[in-house]
C-alpha cells in the first residue's frame, strides 16, 4: 500500500453507467457504511455531468454513514464509469482533480470481469443503456491482456433517436494475434 493511501480508511465503489450511478462506501473491514444512487456518469455524455452524480452518489453515501462531505478527502475511490473503456475519455477522466484522497477510473465492464472472475480469465457481457462484452484469456500472472477483447453497443445521447446499434469486436492490444469473440 503507498504512503497516501494508509491515510485513506474510507473506501468508495462507484457503478456510472449511462441511466444512472450508483456508490456504495466502505470501511476497512469491508463494512457497509452507506450507498447512494444518482443519474447517468457515463463520461462519453460529460465529464462534468458525470463527475456531479458521481459526487452526488457519494454524499448519500457520506451522509448515511453519519459523516459530512469533508470525510470525502479520507476515501479511495474506484470510479467504474461507462465511456471509460476508451482512452482518450478515460484520461481526460483521470486528469480532472477530484476530491476523493485518491481515485483510480476504469471502465465498468472491466470492473464487472474482474468482479465476476476475481481477476482470473473470464468474461462478462452487461446490458443495460448500452452493451459491452469484456474478455481476457491467458493472463497468467503478469495479468497481461494479451488476449483481451471487448464488444459494445454505445447508447445514444439523451434525446436521440436510439443507441448506435452492432456489436464491434477488436483486440485491446497490439499483442493480441487474434480476436477472441
Amino acid at each position: 500500500m503507498q504512503r497516501a493511501d494508509r491515510c485513506a480508511d474510507l473506501f468508495l465503489g462507484v457503478d456510472g453507467g449511462g441511466t444512472r450511478c450508483r456508490a456504495r462506501l466502505a470501511d476497512r473491514s469491508g463494512h457497509i457504511l452507506g450507498e447512494g444512487t444518482a443519474g447517468p456518469a457515463n463520461i462519453r455524455l460529460g465529464l462534468d455531468d458525470s463527475f456531479t452524480e458521481v459526487l452526488r452518489a457519494a454524499r448519500q453515501c457520506l451522509g448515511e454513514a453519519g459523516l459530512g462531505f469533508e470525510a470525502i478527502a479520507r476515501i479511495f475511490a474506484c470510479l467504474a464509469l461507462a465511456g471509460a473503456g476508451e482512452a482518450r475519455e478515460r484520461d481526460a477522466a483521470q486528469s480532472r482533480n477530484l476530491p476523493f484522497r485518491r481515485t483510480i477510473i476504469t471502465s465498468d465492464a472491466h470492473a464487472a470481469r474482474i468482479g465476476a472472475h476475481g481477476g482470473q480469465d473470464g468474461g462478462v457481457i452487461v446490458i443495460g443503456t448500452g452493451s459491452v462484452g469484456w474478455a481476457i484469456i491467458g493472463a497468467g500472472a503478469s495479468g497481461s491482456e494479451a488476449g483481451a477483447c471487448r464488444s459494445r453497443t454505445r447508447a445514444a445521447p439523451p434525446g436521440s433517436a436510439g443507441r448506435r446499434s452492432g456489436w464491434r469486436c477488436r483486440p485491446l492490444t497490439a499483442a493480441s494475434s487474434r480476436p477472441c469473440c
